[in-house]
């Protein structure tokens, strides 16, 4: 594969998410799953998504080219027979964030399998194999092995870094509320495939006993893990911040994240402190604190230049204005643990009974079910209250200042 001309980071965030359907019959239209999910890419700064339950014929993916290809490179691969309203399995880049060109690619079951191998940074390149299996067990089984058959006894086929999608089946029953252990044939095909293909599914194995679930069913409450990334060892050993999330639009999956760096990258450290935007603007008790020491600072200063104070070692003005710097961000600190926007402290405090619920193991099955779908669903509201907000005040902001020569356009 040709090297990565483009300029890009040496950071690959890469995802998976079931969209349960593209939610209305043009892809395209305003407030719909697409036009939330572009804002996804760049919010998250998300590279590399497969999307599964897509439902894009060929007209679709051109309208979304049409509306949303300056970030969004679609990859698709409609159900043959019925494109337009059942499976589709989609590989999504960004084009803002990484590179485009040359990509390479292989439809191994139409709906249902793709893979594709991208030049990310420099020399590296990423094989992605995204996957959406058959909700039926026997059809699941023979999938996984229908799979193993197109990828191992054709050389053209490139070996994945990762496979990522809804896989409509797990390995261990803690993965499943309520615990069960799911179909053998099934399963057993599944770990015949990762373990060919070397893949390991390294959220798991960071955390280890711990229970969540990406998958709610409406109708009984019951949860599952059934959507998962697994990595290659050379993926896992320069992988970070895997992740499971809710997105913002609706539907019945959650997202799943994961990022890779370059190996041969410098060590880059934290990098220079910033402000909370909601403590600038909102935060009284701060404003007022760095006010009065500030000017205690200038009053300070000002005694040195006239004279009326001595200027040693330990009292000059580059002194004095290093421990004001140090003062107000540490009083700065302070505060953002105490002072949360509102909507989004309910969102850090469901996220945190979500996780007590889950790692609870003297609720009853029935109980947990019930307390995780209110649990879950007031969650999933409160994210898409905040995405709403989020768009209205940049509309207003675009109204106000977008017409006009101003920092809006720096």
């Amino acid at each position: 594969m040709p090297e990565c001309k483009k300029k890009t980071a040496s950071t690959l965030k890469f995802g998976t998410l079931n969209m349960n359907g593209r939610g209305s019959e043009d892809p395209t239209a305003s407030g719909g799953k697409w036009h939330r999910l572009n804002d996804m890419m760049r919010e998250k700064k998300l590279d590399v998504l497969a999307v599964n339950e897509t439902h894009l014929d060929a007209r679709s993916v051109d309208k979304l080219h049409d509306k949303f290809g300056k970030r969004l490179y679609l990859i698709n691969s409609p159900n043959p027979e019925n494109p337009g309203a059942k499976e589709g399995v989609t590989v999504i880049l960004n084009r803002e964030r990484t590179n485009v060109h040359d990509v390479r690619h292989h439809v191994l079951i139409p709906g249902r399998a793709i893979i594709v191998s991208i030049a990310w940074h420099a020399k590296l390149t990423f094989t992605y194999l995204a996957v959406y299996a058959p909700n039926n067990r026997k059809e699941n089984e023979e999938f996984w092995d229908r799979l193993y058959t197109i990828i191992l006894s054709n050389n053209r086929i490139p070996l994945p870094d990762a496979m990522g999608g809804d896989l409509n089946v797990v390995e261990d029953a803690l993965d499943k509320l309520p615990m069960k252990r799911d179909h053998g044939g099934a399963v057993q095909a599944l770990q015949r495939l990762v373990n060919a293909l070397q893949l390991r599914d390294i959220w798991r194995e960071q955390n280890l006993g711990r229970t969540t679930y990406t998958c709610r069913q409406a109708s009984t409450g019951s949860q599952s893990r059934i959507d998962r990334i697994y990595a290659s060892q050379d993926v896992a050993a320069v992988s970070q911040n895997w992740d499971i999330d809710v997105p913002n639009f609706k539907t019945d999956h959650k997202l799943v994240t994961a990022e890779i760096t370059n190996p041969a990258a410098p060590y880059i450290g934290r990098g220079w402190p910033t402000w909370p935007k909601h403590l600038i603007n909102g935060d009284r008790e701060l404003n007022e604190y760095i006010k009065s020491k500030g000017l205690t600072v200038q009053k300070t200063i000002q005694e040195l230049e006239e004279g009326h104070r001595v200027r040693t070692e330990q009292l000059n003005a580059q002194i004095l204005f290093k421990e004001f710097k140090d003062d107000i961000f540490a009083k700065c600190r302070e505060r953002a643990r105490i002072v949360v926007p509102r909507m989004q402290k309910a969102i850090n405090q469901l996220k945190s009974r979500i996780e007590q619920m889950e790692r609870n193991t003297d609720l009853a099955a029935d109980e947990k079910i019930f307390s995780l779908a209110k649990l879950q669903e007031s969650l999933e509201n409160l994210e898409l209250r905040r995405y709403d907000n989020a768009k209205t005040s940049s509309k207003v902001r675009y109204r106000l200042e977008g017409e006009t020569v101003s920092k809006y356009w720096s």
